[in-house]
């Protein structure tokens, strides 16, 4: 789960972490994008929700979705979704030769090894 508050201090992330990983049989992440160049050193600070998902390491995971205010679903897929449909592992633009999106592909494979390296 991501969302973006820049006055929010960690405590609300790790409560916001909690709530959603309360049930044993799901695993959540939740990550304010706004907090995220705190964390990661050298990275440009993120204005939106969208700037943080736009620099996700692989283009599958780069989804986000939410609920308007109509109660409809709006998605946010910068880079498609024929890479999560399709199972194939490609570093976002951005990650192209970042170890960390190797590392993480790697990880992604161990667990599902139906997935395919782009």
């Amino acid at each position: 789960m991501a969302f973006f508050d820049a006055l929010s201090d960690h405590s609300q992330e790790l409560t916001a972490k909690a709530t959603v990983t309360a049930h044993p049989d799901y695993k959540f992440d939740v990550k304010n994008q706004a907090s995220f160049a705190r964390w990661r050193s050298g990275r440009t600070p993120y204005n939106s929700t969208e700037d943080g998902v736009t620099d996700w390491l692989h283009t599958a995971t780069s989804v986000g979705v939410r609920l308007d205010t109509q109660g409809e679903w709006q998605l946010f897929t910068p880079y498609g979704l024929d890479d999560l449909f399709n199972g194939i592992i490609r570093p976002t633009p951005a990650h192209i030769g970042n170890p960390d999106a190797e590392s993480k592909a790697t990880s992604f494979l161990q667990k599902c090894p139906c997935l395919r390296l782009a």
